[in-house]
């Protein structure tokens, strides 16, 4: 909803800002920073340790999710409320970065937001079968791992490298598309796949 002129300033803001909105609204809060292409600073809001995270709920006894971030801010809450449990979708779609593109997962998107995390991996379990990702980066270099189902087709995008932007898959070097800051690799059918950013 923000204009692209004002993105850097409203981000700025929401980083100012920390975590200061209710457990019902972080699930918004997360889409709105992942959706403006942060996922360090969408990974450093669901790593927090804070009062306002969900790191104090485990602190304070929840084995799922409060209804409030914690017990001195709604004494009479809920320990188990499904609303305020944001990294449990966030973090596949997302952070690792996979969600439908089409009704019944005909068509998905890989587009992960890794952050400062040097490694990640993740099976998400669709109508068609599980999605298998596993993601490395150090330095320069970007890879992944990805097994897409039968019947369906993965949408790839990566976050472009200042310098480099040379992309193989399976071994072999591939045109991507750059757009915006984001690398649009040719869309992958069913099968097995390492792709290499460098």
């Amino acid at each position: 909803m923000v204009n692209e002129k004002d993105k850097a300033s409203v981000m700025e803001y929401i980083r100012s800002k920390g975590m200061a909105c209710s457990v019902y609204v972080a699930q918004f809060l997360l889409e709105a920073v992942y959706g403006a292409e942060d996922g360090n600073y969408g990974l450093s809001l669901m790593n927090s340790t804070g009062d306002r995270s969900w790191y104090n709920m485990i602190r304070e006894g929840s084995t799922v999710s409060m209804e409030a971030w914690g017990s001195k801010y709604k004494p009479n809450q809920d320990w188990n409320h499904i609303w305020g449990a944001a990294p449990g979708n966030i973090i596949m779609r997302e952070l690792i970065g996979v969600k439908p593109v089409l009704p019944g997962w005909n068509r998905f998107q890989i587009k992960p937001q890794l952050g400062e995390l040097e490694w990640a991996k993740a099976k998400v379990p669709t109508i068609k079968g599980a999605v298998t990702v596993k993601y490395s980066q150090a330095g320069t270099t970007f890879s992944m791992e990805v097994k897409i189902p039968g019947n369906t087709e993965a949408e790839v995008i990566l976050p472009a490298r200042k310098n480099k932007n040379r992309v193989s898959v399976n071994g072999k070097q591939v045109k991507a598309r750059l757009k915006e800051g984001k690398l649009f690799l040719p869309v992958l059918r069913s099968g097995n796949y390492q792709i290499v950013l460098n």
